[in-house]
């Protein structure tokens, strides 16, 4: 929006300029100490060079706010993290899971080796009573 030199402007019409809030223009209005060209009824209108003071100040690079990410971007990093999360919980839970059926295998393996032995066990007491 071009800014008119001889034009006055209120709080609020600084503000959706600025694409800020009121509050914003109203304390950086307050913190300089600038009071308003004139009043009428409630509306306290500002000169334009305050305009200008006020959008030069919050330019970027000067204003950080216009580096930080936007919501949808810290969403979508969000997102990224988690399904790197989950791809590495994925992987651990298959890597126990393999785990588990290896030693569900050795269990097996000792289960059918006891059989054995126990059958073996039977047989050298069969042997020994014939004797």
């Amino acid at each position: 929006m071009k800014i008119n030199k001889n034009k006055t402007y209120t709080v609020t019409q600084i503000a959706n300029i600025a694409g800020v809030s009121k509050a914003s223009v109203s304390r950086w209005l307050a913190d300089r100490h600038v009071t308003p060209d004139h009043i009428k009824g409630k509306a306290k209108y500002f000169k334009s060079t305050y305009v200008e003071q006020y959008l030069e100040a919050h330019r970027a690079p000067h204003n950080k706010a216009s580096e930080l990410p936007t919501t949808t971007e810290l969403l979508q990093q969000q997102i990224s993290q988690l399904r790197e999360e989950n791809k590495r919980l994925v992987a651990r839970i298959e890597k126990q899971d393999k785990q588990i059926k290896e030693k569900d295998q050795q269990i097996a393996n000792w289960t059918s080796q006891s059989a054995v032995i126990s059958r073996l066990a039977n047989d050298s007491h069969s042997v020994a009573r014939k004797f």
